[in-house]
């Protein structure tokens, strides 16, 4: 975990927060550094500015704007609520609120975490069981207005309100990626609902919503993730009703799809570096060896994946920057393995563990932050996981 400072940054002559780690460890330190990454060149009203990012003798820094306030806990703990309360009960919550100036209407998603975070936090501060905490209470309230401002009659959760006259059309998205849809939440948090207060009529709710959803699940257990888990959680968990919904077979069907799911969610490929930087200079390229490792039981796509229909459908094993410009990566790529069968087509891929050498040289005006980064499509016997590109934890500097 980090510790925040207040200082004064004396270059320009200003108070900043200056944020450290407690303990050093090489996991700490990356997730560190990513927190800096993600978040350095993204500008809002409703963010903390980043400024620098920096080591000094083994410690890692990073300033950020210093904003005046109250802890996370004083200000849960404070009685009452947010301004503007008797509102969103009412109108639905809004998206960012500066001054006198409302902003933005909040969407389904909007709405959905913010009835799950109200269930976590009648969780951590011990409220009853029966749905009397005050927590509680602001998400039931929540959902009912939820579901009254974006679910219709038959269960459909749409993303928009039905008023929103800026949008041409009225989405409905159930599709889940690495980030879930916003209907999805909503089931997520219509069953913490129901698990911290008991009320029937919240388990109506997801059972709508379910109603719906089902089909979306029945087609693809995998495209539709987190609402398969909410099933899931509905039929473990004894939601009443539930098995009305004819959900068996769906539950059946995604086994399979669910455990692939789960396999994507852990790394397919580890890449490991002996150094945590590189800087180049104009003219002289730079170089290292990492040592790529493939996961037992799966194989991905050869830098050459070899002709064919089979090999032009996925995505081969790519090194690339990213995040930037005026450097541009090489990689000296092992030629793979065949694999396939005869009559149906070979590609060729790696398995196991391999050396990769990678040059960087300098190819024009330096912008952004630029990251060396590999693309690669994983694949086991039965089935490929989407394609994924991975940034790797080494700086580029420039001389």
């Amino acid at each position: 975990m980090g510790v925040v400072y207040e200082v004064v940054d004396r270059e320009h002559d200003e108070h900043v927060a200056l944020k450290t780690l407690k303990r050093l460890s090489a996991n700490a330190v990356l997730r560190f550094k990513n927190e800096f990454r993600a978040l350095q060149d993204i500008h809002h009203p409703n963010l903390v500015r980043l400024g620098e990012l920096f080591e000094r003798q083994g410690k890692w820094f990073f300033t950020m704007e210093l904003i005046e306030g109250v802890s996370f806990l004083e200000h849960v703990r404070a009685d009452g609520g947010a301004d503007g309360e008797a509102d969103s009960k009412a109108n639905g919550l809004l998206r960012s609120h500066r001054g006198d100036r409302p902003g933005p209407r909040g969407f389904l998603e909007d709405h959905a975490w913010m009835i799950r975070a109200a269930c976590e936090l009648s969780r951590a501060r011990g409220e009853p069981a029966d749905g009397s905490g005050a927590w509680a209470s602001k998400a039931r309230d929540l959902a009912t207005v939820t579901m009254r401002m974006f679910v219709a009659a038959d269960g459909r959760p749409f993303d928009t309100r039905e008023d929103d006259t800026t949008l041409f059309i009225r989405a409905c998205s159930t599709h889940d990626g690495a980030t879930p849809s916003g209907a999805s939440v909503l089931l997520h948090a219509l069953l913490d609902l129901f698990e911290r207060t008991g009320d029937q009529a919240v388990s109506d709710s997801a059972l709508a919503v379910m109603r719906w959803y089902s089909k979306a699940i029945a087609e693809s257990p995998l495209g539709a993730v987190h609402a398969t888990h909410a099933l899931f959680r509905m039929l473990s968990g004894g939601i009443p009703g539930v098995d009305a919904l004819g959900v068996e077979r769906a539950r059946d069907a995604a086994a399979p799809e669910a455990a692939m799911a789960r396999s994507e969610q852990e790394p397919a490929v580890e890449i490991y570096a002996p150094e945590d930087r590189i800087t180049l200079r104009e003219g002289v390229p730079g170089e290292l060896t990492v040592m790529v490792k493939v996961r037992d039981g799966l194989h991905v796509i050869a830098a050459d994946p070899g002709e064919g229909e089979h090999a032009s459908a996925l995505t081969p094993f790519r090194v690339r920057i990213v995040g930037g410009g005026g450097v541009t990566a090489y990689a000296d790529y092992p030629a793979g393995e065949d694999y396939g069968v005869e009559g149906v087509g070979k590609i060729r891929v790696y398995q196991g563990s391999f050396d990769l050498r990678i040059a960087l040289e300098r190819t024009g005006e330096w912008t952004g932050r630029p990251l060396l980064a590999i693309s690669y499509q994983a694949c086991s016997d039965t089935e490929c996981q989407r394609p994924v590109t991975t940034e790797l934890d080494i700086a580029i500097d420039r001389a």
